[in-house]
């Protein structure tokens, strides 16, 4: 028995210590484009989602390498910027107008964003230009089917994703797929990251505790029983 004795103490001290955790955390999102003013997609509609876990927000949305961009349609009316919910946003690049000045012309349109939590959605309609910055009107499906314009959305906790591989998508199935209002393009991405916690400093589930008691418990006996044979 007392061989066993060593065994005993090192089970309950094992009980005791803590065990590295693993967290996996999913950062994703989904942007749609449609033609919501009836506008042949020269006027275009963009709808961010938040599609993360909990916890997880949207800080930074970019589109780029399509048209220039001439200005964002504040509103009221079809197309008006919609925040996320409980949220604001702070316009870095491009022009928003309440009218259509035709004097916009930026590679992008940035906005930083706060509160884009998950389950939340941000969109804004906006006018692209031809390629030298003139009044025109532009069809922006041709750089959407050649999977040219970009996205990138910025998470909190530093992560960053852009992507450019959209998909045309038919709102109604039974309705004309000539319709630009019954076309929809998306593109949606995602990454999993995990972070391993050394001290997780949590308490012991119940197993936990019954293997570190059943140690001492063991340990105490033998001690006891070695006392015993000593008197």
């Amino acid at each position: 028995m007392k061989r066993y004795l060593p065994l005993a103490i090192a089970l309950a001290l094992s009980a005791m210590a803590p065990t590295a955790m693993a967290a996996t955390t999913l950062y994703k999102f989904d942007v749609t484009v449609t033609d919501p003013a009836g506008s042949a997609f020269s006027f275009p509609r963009f709808e961010i989602f938040n599609l993360s876990d909990p916890g997880v927000t949207i800080t930074k949305s970019r589109i780029f390498n399509g048209p220039p961009w001439d200005w964002v349609w504040v509103g009221p009316g079809v197309g008006a910027i919609a925040n996320p919910a409980g949220g604001t946003r702070t316009l870095l690049e491009g022009e928003e107008r309440t009218n259509d000045g035709n004097n916009g012309c930026t590679p992008g349109i940035t906005y930083g964003l706060s509160s884009f939590d998950p389950g939340d959605s941000f969109g804004f309609s906006a006018d692209p230009e031809s390629g030298g910055c003139g009044s025109a009107v532009v069809d922006i499906r041709p750089v959407l089917n050649n999977d040219t314009l970009k996205v990138t959305i910025d998470f909190s906790g530093g992560v960053s994703l852009t992507g450019n591989n959209w998909v045309l998508e038919y709102i109604n199935p039974n309705d004309s797929q000539n319709d630009p209002a019954n076309q929809r393009y998306r593109l949606g991405m995602e990454t999993s990251i995990t972070t391993i916690d050394p001290n997780p400093g949590v308490v012991p589930e119940p197993a936990t505790w019954a293997m570190m008691i059943g140690g001492f418990g063991l340990a105490g006996v033998m001690l006891r029983r070695r006392q015993c044979r000593s008197a």
